[in-house]
């Protein structure tokens, strides 16, 4: 599930720790403060909604009868010793679901709060947020003997890549085939299990706090049911696009985004400015420090770079 960002206030400050603000090191502690509470209402009421136990956690009768789909609750491992468990089991599975949860838009980089993998026998949810060694999961992102079942997992490949240096390997991603299955795209996971396996799964909860503990019954239910059709969606996609000889091609392409994982960052700060198309030559060179000025600021303040002062000030001040 995809960080989704708030609406992004102004700064009049300058959090951070740069020169100019070392002298001002409360002010900047209240802008901070201030910047990460108005981004923190949206994620508070949808917790509130997730510990509410008066709503029920979601339910959708009588699960298909599929093979590949598990049943029962998931498993939630925190431990290295359990995570090399569960990394050996499924280095035994022809495949596994995978999905990652973050909260990406209170920070300079998105904070990874859970994994989920599925498997057609269970449902495992590993916590990194305790004292767990993750490499032996990035290792296995990158290994081409497993394959590694995502949708839309740009950005759930991307910690393999920044934190292990593990290149994401033998991925298939169903939001791209199901696109050469001549379905929408980009085709949300909720209308793709519906179409494919005739689930309607629940509203999702895209602002849950899913940093705090514990987890509720519902966080837990949703976070299970991001990968639990995976394994069957994944194969009816597979199977569609073999009898129209097309699985290569779609397969190549799930490999290509892949790749694109590892690829370093091609962009400049200036170039990602939102905006700047009809800038003249001086201008552009402005542009280029001040977004050089509220990066090298952001990330001294852990706060992504538009939350610390939006493309459209920047903009107008060069």
């Amino acid at each position: 599930m995809k960080p989704v960002e708030d609406p992004q206030p102004v700064a009049d400050d300058k959090p951070g720790k740069s020169a100019h603000a070392r002298g001002r090191g409360g002010d900047d502690d209240a802008t901070t403060r201030r910047l990460r509470s108005v981004r923190s209402r949206f994620r508070e009421s949808s917790h509130e909604l997730a510990h509410d136990d008066a709503e029920p956690a979601p339910r959708y009768g009588t699960l298909p009868e599929s093979p590949l789909i598990p049943r029962g609750k998931p498993d939630f491992i925190a431990t290295t010793r359990e995570l090399e468990a569960l990394v050996d089991d499924l280095r035994a599975q022809p495949a596994f679901a995978y999905d990652s949860e973050f909260i990406g838009e209170s920070t300079y980089r998105p904070r990874l709060c859970l994994i989920q993998v599925a498997t057609a026998d269970r449902i495992v949810l590993i916590d990194p947020m305790g004292e767990i060694d993750l490499l032996p999961f990035w290792r296995l992102i990158g290994d081409a003997s497993v394959r590694k079942i995502v949708h839309a997992g740009d950005q759930d490949l991307e910690p393999a890549v920044r934190l292990a240096g593990v290149e994401p390997s033998n991925v298939v991603d169903t939001q791209i085939i199901a696109g050469f299955c001549a379905l929408p795209y980009p085709t949300s996971l909720a209308k793709l299990v519906e179409h494919v396996v005739g689930v309607k799964l629940g509203k999702g909860l895209t602002f849950t706090q899913w940093d705090q503990r514990p987890l509720s019954r519902k966080q837990l239910a949703y976070a299970a049911d991001d990968v639990r059709f995976l394994p069957a969606v994944a194969t009816a996609l597979q199977e569609q696009l073999e009898r129209s000889d097309l699985l290569e091609w779609a397969l190549e392409e799930c490999s290509r985004r892949a790749r694109l994982a590892v690829r370093d960052e091609p962009q400049e700060p200036w170039e990602r400015v939102r905006g700047s198309g009809a800038m003249s030559g001086p201008q552009l060179a402005t542009l280029r420090e001040l977004a050089a000025w509220r990066e090298g600021v952001a990330q001294a303040a852990d706060l992504p770079p538009r939350a610390l002062l939006r493309d459209e000030v920047l903009v107008d001040l060069a």
